[in-house]
């Protein structure tokens, strides 16, 4: 319970209102995002959370557990899902583990060309602090954007401890990263050891390409957590 407390009053601090929005930093079905194993990252969100629909507090109820769940508060803006998030939540059931999607940049904009340099730093501090929080066994990577932001933003903050690359499985590439969490927000201490997949993109238009194979790939994956989680 301690460490939830925690984790949420961080959380707090940093989805404040910016620009009229509060920057989400993670979605899942369950009420105690500490219980999830590992992380799904995209580029960043375009869903806005607008300042004119829910206070900063009801924001945090829901993504705490005390009104649902922050899934359950993306249905409630959203009511018809992005194919991404369909794409997502297909992939969750598949592997049947406790996961959280979050992003590289925590920040919405319509389009990821459009996120603002204030959004990418904002964005960045948000998904640090719920890697560093949480500390994932495993965080699986989409889209070329992601990928290549990703270790940057993590070298940006001298975060990576250590680095092993392991041999690429089809379509996936794996590394194995020890983080230091402190680098990552300075409210937290140790380091940690996880398993980094990079994927194929669930973001049209790019999902087109390997849809028809999306459930070897997801069998990979399974197979791969058996093995290294």
């Amino acid at each position: 319970m301690q460490n939830l407390i925690q984790f949420e009053t961080v959380i707090r601090e940093l989805t404040r209102p910016v620009n009229n929005q509060y920057p989400r930093p993670f979605t899942c079905d369950f009420k105690n995002p500490l219980s999830a194993k590992g992380l799904i990252l995209g580029y960043n969100q375009a869903r806005t959370y607008s300042t004119d629909l829910l206070s900063h507090q009801e924001f945090l109820d829901y993504h705490f557990g005390r009104s649902g769940t922050s899934r359950e508060l993306y249905g409630r803006l959203s009511p018809e899902p992005s194919k991404t998030r369909v794409n997502i939540e297909n992939m969750v059931r598949y592997l049947d583990q406790p996961i959280l999607e979050s992003d590289v940049y925590c920040f919405s904009s319509r389009k990821a060309s459009e996120l603002s340099s204030e959004g990418k730093v904002i964005g960045a501090r948000i998904s640090q602090a719920v890697i560093a929080g949480l500390c994932p066994k495993f965080i699986l990577v989409f889209s070329a954007n992601s990928q290549k932001a990703f270790p940057k933003e993590l070298r940006a903050v001298k975060a990576i401890v250590s680095e092993q690359t392991l041999p690429p499985q089809g379509k996936l590439s794996i590394s194995k990263l020890v983080l230091n969490r402190k680098a990552l927000n300075t409210n937290y201490e140790g380091n940690f050891e996880t398993t980094v997949i990079y994927m194929p993109s669930l973001s049209l238009p790019e999902w087109n390409k390997w849809k028809s194979e999306s459930l070897v790939v997801f069998a990979q994956i399974a197979t791969i957590l058996k093995e290294f989680i």
